[in-house]
C-alpha cells in the first residue's frame, strides 16, 4: 500500500517537473469542468494546461458544437491552451497529442468507452504519465455519443444504402450464375463491398455490406443452396477467404476514405489560415480590419458575419446593422450588449439569449473588448464543429493582428509626440531668429536716425531707411508665411480670386526685390498676349515673392534667373529656371516639405517658403513642379488652370 502510494508521488513529482497538462474535452457543456480541474491541477504544479478536442467523422453540429466554444472561452478565460485534431480514433488522437506536447498529465472525463483504451495507449506511451479520471454524471450520459463518434457508425441512411448495394449485386448474381457459376459471385461480391466501403464511409455500415453479402453468397448461391451448410472443403476455404477480405478491404478502404477526408478538411483549414494571413498583411488600420475579416468569412467559410464596432453598440446604432442585412429584434440586441457587458459568446445555439437569430462572439485584445461579430447562422443546426473551432482560431488570430495595429498605432503617436515636441523646438527657435533680426535690424536703423550725427548726412539717412524698410519687408512675409500656413493646415484658407494680369504681378515683385538682388541678373520674358487669369492675387503674389527670395537664399553671386511666363493649353506656366549650383536628385522629393532645407541647413529663412507655395498652388487646382537644368542649376514651373466655362459662368 504505502509503495503504491509512495510511487503515485513520485510520478506527481516528475509529472510537475516537465511537460504539460492535456484535458480530453469533447462538444458538452461538462467539458468546462475538466477545464476547470486541469486549471487548480496547473495551479498547484505551476505547468501549463493544454486543452484538446479530437474531432471524428461522427462530431455534431448544433448545439453541440457551440458548447464546444463555451468551453474553448473557459479555457483562454482561465489562462490555457486550446488544440484541436481530427483523428478517425479519439484514443489515438489523444495519445498522439500527448506524445507531441510532451504531456506529462492527461485529465479525462469518466467515459468507459473509452477509458480503458486510452489508459493502455497512454501507458505504452510513457508509464511516468499520470492520468486523472473525472467522474460525472454527464460522462455516463454521453457514452453512446462518444461511442459514435470514435467507432464511426454514423446515420440510419448508411446502413440502409449498404443493404440495398447488396441487394442489387445479389439480384445481379443470380441472372449471371447460370453462366459464370457461384465463384463468380464472390469475386462481384468483393467489388462491391469495395466500392461502397468507398462512397460509404461509416465503418459500420461497411461491416453490414461485408457481412449480409458473406450470407448471401452462403445461402443462396454455394452448394447446398438454400442452407448454410457448406458441403466441400475448397467452398469452407473459399467463403472464409472471402468474407476475411471483405472485411480487411472494406475496413482499409474506409479508413483510408476516413483519413482522406481529414486531410481535405485540414487543407481547407490551412488554405483559410494562408488566406486570412494575406489579408491581415494586406489591410492596415483598425476599420479595414475589421471589414476584411468580415468579407473574409463570408468568402471562405460561406459564413454571415458582420463587426458590430464599439461606436455602434455604445451609441445603440443598430441601424447600421439592419442596413447591411442584419435586422436586430428586441432579443438580438439584448444578446449583443450581454457580450459586450460580460465579454462572453452570446445568442442562437447559446445558454445565453438563445432566442436571439444571431450568434453573437467578442473581439478582444488582452482582455480589451474592440468589437463584436454578429454572425448568422444557416438553418437551425448551426455550423460545423470544425468551422467553429477554425472560427474561433480565425479570431484568435484576428486578435494579434489588432493588437499589432494597436500597438504600432501607439508607436506612430508616440513618435509624433516626440517628432513634435522637436519641431516645436526648431520652430521656436527659427521663429524667434526670423522676427528678432528684422527688429533688431530696425531697432538699430531708427536708434541711428534719432541721432543728430547723422542729420546733415542724407546719403546715410537713406541707406538706414532703405534697410528699416527691407527689415519690414522681410518680416512681413515670415508672418505671411506662418499665417497663411496655418490657414493651409486647417483648411480654413479660402480663395478670393479675380481676373489679373500675371505681367504685372510678375514686374512688381521683380521691383519689390530689385535691391536684395544684389549683382544678380534678372531677365524676364511674358508674350503681349498672354490672357488675364483667375487667381487669388495676394496668395499668388506671396508664391512669386517666395520664388524669388528663394533664388536669393540659394544661388550664389553672379547667378542669372530667368523668369519666363507661357501659354501651355488649359494652363499658365511661370517657370524660375536659374544658372547656379542646382539640386541634389535625392533633395527633389522632399523639397517641398516644412523646414526641410531648413534643417539640413541650406536655408537663411524659415524654412516653409516652397511648403507655402505648393499649398497655395494646390488649392488653385494647380501644381508645382522641380528639376535641374541640362546646362546647371535649377528650375521650378508652376502650372495654374485658366478660368473654366463653368467658373466664368459663376
Amino acid at each position: 500500500m504505502n509503495t503504491d502510494a509512495e510511487r503515485l508521488e513520485n510520478k506527481l513529482n516528475d509529472a510537475g517537473s516537465r511537460g504539460k497538462i492535456l484535458v480530453a474535452v469533447s462538444t458538452f457543456l461538462v467539458s468546462g469542468k475538466l477545464v476547470e480541474y486541469a486549471h487548480n491541477l496547473s495551479v498547484q504544479t505551476g505547468i501549463p494546461f493544454v486543452v484538446l478536442h479530437v474531432e471524428t467523422s461522427g462530431s455534431h453540429s448544433g448545439k453541440a458544437g457551440w458548447e464546444l466554444l463555451s468551453t474553448i472561452e473557459t479555457a483562454k478565460r482561465l489562462g490555457g491552451e486550446f488544440l484541436t485534431t481530427r483523428d478517425s480514433d479519439i484514443a489515438k488522437g489523444i495519445t498522439r497529442i500527448a506524445r507531441q506536447i510532451n504531456a506529462s498529465m492527461i485529465v479525462m472525463g469518466n467515459v468507459p468507452a473509452f477509458k480503458n483504451r486510452i489508459l493502455q495507449k497512454v501507458t505504452r506511451l510513457n508509464d511516468t504519465v499520470v492520468i486523472h479520471i473525472i467522474n460525472h454524471p454527464e460522462f455516463q450520459e454521453k457514452t453512446n455519443r462518444f461511442a459514435r463518434a470514435d467507432t464511426g457508425i454514423g446515420p440510419f441512411y448508411g446502413y440502409l444504402l449498404s443493404l440495398l448495394a447488396v441487394s442489387v449485386v445479389t439480384i445481379l448474381n443470380t441472372m449471371l450464375v447460370p453462366w459464370t457459376g457461384y465463384w463468380t459471385t464472390a469475386l462481384i461480391y468483393l467489388l462491391s463491398v469495395s466500392l461502397i466501403a468507398l462512397f460509404i464511409t461509416r465503418l459500420g455500415a461497411v461491416l453490414l455490406a461485408a457481412a449480409s453479402s458473406a450470407l448471401c453468397l452462403n445461402f443462396l448461391f454455394i452448394p447446398p443452396v438454400y442452407t448454410f451448410t457448406i458441403g466441400r472443403i475448397e467452398d469452407i476455404f473459399m467463403f472464409s477467404l472471402y468474407f476475411l477480405i471483405s472485411l480487411i478491404i472494406g475496413t482499409l478502404n474506409s479508413q483510408l476514405k476516413a483519413k482522406e477526408r481529414i486531410l481535405r478538411d485540414r487543407e481547407k483549414g490551412l488554405t483559410a489560415l494562408y488566406e486570412l494571413t494575406s489579408m491581415l498583411n494586406r489591410v492596415s488600420g483598425r476599420d479595414e480590419l475589421m471589414n476584411g475579416l468580415s468579407d473574409y468569412l463570408r468568402r471562405h467559410l460561406g459564413i454571415d458575419a458582420i463587426m458590430a464596432t464599439m461606436e455602434m453598440i455604445e451609441n445603440k446604432e443598430y441601424e447600421k446593422l439592419s442596413d447591411a442585412g442584419f435586422p436586430m429584434k428586441r432579443a438580438d440586441e439584448e444578446a449583443l450588449l450581454n457580450a459586450y457587458e460580460k465579454n462572453i459568446s452570446t445568442g442562437k445555439m447559446t445558454e445565453h439569449h438563445g432566442d436571439s437569430s444571431y450568434f453573437f462572439t467578442p473581439v478582444t485584445v488582452k482582455s480589451e473588448i474592440l468589437g463584436i461579430l454578429a454572425v448568422k447562422l444557416p438553418g437551425s443546426e448551426g455550423i460545423r464543429p470544425q468551422t467553429q473551432l477554425l472560427l474561433q482560431n480565425l479570431l484568435n488570430s484576428v486578435s494579434i493582428a489588432l493588437e499589432r495595429e494597436i500597438l504600432a498605432e501607439k508607436n506612430r503617436q508616440g513618435l509624433l509626440v516626440s517628432e513634435s515636441e522637436k519641431l516645436y523646438k526648431i520652430l521656436f527657435n527659427l521663429v524667434s531668429h526670423e522676427l528678432r533680426t528684422p527688429i533688431t535690424a530696425i531697432t538699430g536703423a531708427s536708434t541711428s536716425l534719432l541721432s543728430r550725427k547723422i542729420d546733415s548726412n542724407r546719403g546715410t539717412r537713406h541707406a538706414l531707411i532703405r534697410e528699416i524698410l527691407e527689415a519690414g519687408e522681410r518680416l512681413n512675409r515670415t508672418i505671411d508665411n506662418l499665417l497663411n500656413m496655418g490657414r493651409l493646415e486647417s483648411g480654413m484658407l479660402k480663395l478670393n480670386k479675380q481676373l489679373y494680369d500675371i505681367r504685372t504681378m510678375i514686374d512688381v515683385s521683380v521691383q519689390k526685390f530689385a535691391d536684395e538682388f544684389e549683382n544678380r541678373t534678372v531677365k524676364v520674358s511674358t508674350p503681349d498676349n498672354l490672357p488675364l487669369i483667375s487667381i487669388d492675387v495676394h496668395l499668388i503674389e506671396q508664391v512669386i515673392n517666395n520664388m524669388l527670395a528663394n533664388v536669393i537664399s540659394h544661388t550664389p553671386p553672379r547667378t542669372v534667373l530667368s523668369i519666363t511666363a507661357i501659354n501651355e493649353g488649359d494652363y499658365l506656366m511661370i517657370s524660375f529656371s536659374d544658372n547656379g549650383n542646382g539640386l541634389k536628385e535625392s533633395e527633389m522629393p522632399q523639397i517641398f516639405n516644412k523646414f526641410y532645407l531648413r534643417l539640413k541647413g541650406r536655408s537663411k529663412g524659415i524654412g516653409l517658403g516652397l511648403t507655402i507655395c505648393k499649398s497655395i498652388i494646390s488649392a488653385h487646382n494647380g501644381r508645382i513642379e522641380v528639376m535641374n537644368n541640362s546646362e546647371g542649376g535649377a528650375e521650378f514651373r508652376i502650372y495654374l488652370p485658366f478660368e473654366t466655362d463653368k467658373e466664368k459662368a459663376q
